[in-house]
């Protein structure tokens, strides 16, 4: 597999909702934007795509789509040591 799209139709004054997942390979961004569109019948839409998934977002800005703002994923790794009381070995059967 290569590409994924997910497409939530629109309901009451909200856009469609366009999800994807593509390997950066020639072309398919530009053939899953194309699908994503034919299935919303270019009503309005929106998606939300990361940094790392440029070939996507050029592919829909290509299709009018334009930036609102980035996002970044932000991590911060927390160690914490518990004192435990240390527990003998001890046999369990059956």
């Amino acid at each position: 597999m290569v590409g994924w799209l997910g497409v939530q139709r629109s309901s009451q004054g909200r856009p469609h909702t366009l999800s994807f997942l593509v390997l950066p390979e020639d072309h398919i961004a530009d053939e899953l934007a194309d699908q994503a569109l034919a299935i919303c019948e270019a009503g309005p839409a929106w998606s939300s795509l990361r940094h790392y998934d440029s070939h996507m977002i050029d592919a829909l800005r290509g299709r009018g789509f334009t930036l609102l703002l980035t996002q970044a994923l932000l991590v911060r790794e927390l160690v914490v040591r518990v004192a435990m009381p240390e527990k003998g070995l001890v046999p369990s059967f059956g």
